[in-house]
């Protein structure tokens, strides 16, 4: 009594999401839970996530001590292969934040309460520049896809490491989680 089968197919057609881009990465972030995103401040096409390992907190508590390498990957909405680079930290991170003011540095918090901080400028710069260099000789039919040799290549697909880490001793004592203040209007409710 509540209608043809027929409008509510087309009712569910209507209402259903498409996918338009898909970001994963086979190695850094197949099978792994997405815990942290952020966009980059000033810049409609960057996102970044940090990928996780996904597991229970049953699974979780036996090693907890032990050090796990993740990563937080910056994606670009032009280059949908590969993220544009990667910030690698020796712990998971449970939640970060691109500063608002300089976009280029990142900060970190890790499941063992450690905060991180990466500075990625020349990271970016690098890897936008040999992405334009790509496309630009990839076109010319020269037979090489981009003038980099291997050594460069390797270079400029490391991982960014951190550049400062708290010490355990001095950090917090269990795991970073994102707090966001109230806004101001929020406040006066």
């Amino acid at each position: 009594m509540l209608g043809d089968d027929d409008a509510i197919g087309g009712a569910q057609a209507e209402n259903e999401l498409r996918e338009l881009k898909n970001f994963a990465d086979p190695t850094y972030s197949k099978f792994k839970a997405l815990s942290a995103i952020d966009w980059m401040p000033k810049v409609n096409s960057m996102v970044a996530v940090s990928a996780v390992r996904n597991i229970s907190f049953d699974q979780r508590v036996p090693i907890i001590g032990q050090t796990h390498t993740s990563y937080i990957l910056l994606w670009d909405f032009r280059l949908l292969v590969k993220p544009l680079i990667l910030m690698q930290s020796h712990h998971e991170i449970f939640t970060f934040r691109f500063n608002r003011i300089d976009q280029n540095l990142v900060a970190g918090g890790c499941i063992t309460g450690q905060v991180v901080l990466w500075e990625t400028s020349s990271a970016i710069a690098a890897a936008q520049k040999k992405n334009n260099r790509g496309s630009s000789t990839s076109s010319m039919g020269n037979g090489s896809s981009s003038g980099i040799d291997a050594e460069e290549e390797e270079l400029l697909s490391m991982p960014v490491v951190p550049k400062y880490v708290s010490h355990v001793d001095h950090s917090h004592k269990r795991c970073c989680l994102l707090y966001t203040s109230p806004s101001p209007r929020d406040r006066q409710k």
